[in-house]
């Protein structure tokens, strides 16, 4: 199989800010989810339902009952504990939930599949087209799972940064094909959805 040439556009007038750990980044993505004029839309490869997780999950169930556009998309293995929750509540709210590949139920699971090992692991938030989060860090708290046996308490060391200019829109982009890709998908497993 020939290798396709991809090209990437530079563009110029763009803010960066470097955001590390979930200290940084998790007021900073609430605060933007909590002020959204229009749309909201997150995807992540972990979203666990502890401290920060709620706090999130908080922000997205107000954004979508004010009117904003909110969408969630999930991994079906990274979030699998979590994801009928996820799914249940913000569509009550009124936004729109999507798990990417989700784990088959009861004896599928122990069938081995190299279909099941292709991942979703972004973590990308684009919040009014504006402002942008991407990095390395899931939905979950950076302290909740450490032990006083483990030493002192650390947070899990990960970076995210925080784009604003014309960067958003290329991560807008990605985002609408990956939600497209994930409904034509549906639509061929249910059609009545259309």
């Amino acid at each position: 199989m020939k290798a396709s040439i991809v090209q990437l556009d530079w563009t110029q007038g763009n803010e960066i800010t470097l955001l590390e750990n979930g200290s940084d980044f998790f007021p900073r993505l609430c605060e933007a989810i909590d002020t959204a004029r229009h749309s909201v839309h997150l995807e992540t490869y972990i979203f666990t339902l502890d401290r920060t997780g709620r706090q999130v999950l908080l922000s997205l169930l107000n954004a979508s009952r004010r009117g904003i556009k909110v969408r969630v998309v999930v991994d079906g293995f990274g979030a699998a504990d979590t994801a009928p929750h996820l799914v249940s509540v913000l569509q009550q709210a009124g936004a729109r939930v999507m798990v990417y590949r989700p784990e088959p139920k009861w004896f599928a699971k122990w069938i081995p599949s190299r279909q099941r090992l292709r991942r979703m692991h972004r973590k990308i938030a684009v919040i009014d087209g504006e402002l942008g989060f991407v990095g390395g860090i899931n939905i979950i708290d950076d302290y909740d799972d450490l032990t006083p046996e483990a030493g002192p308490s650390v947070p899990r060391f990960d970076y995210a940064v925080a784009l604003r200019g014309p960067i958003v829109a290329h991560a807008a982009h990605i985002q609408k094909l990956l939600w497209l890709h994930l409904n034509w998908l549906r639509l061929g497993r249910h059609p009545s959805t259309w």
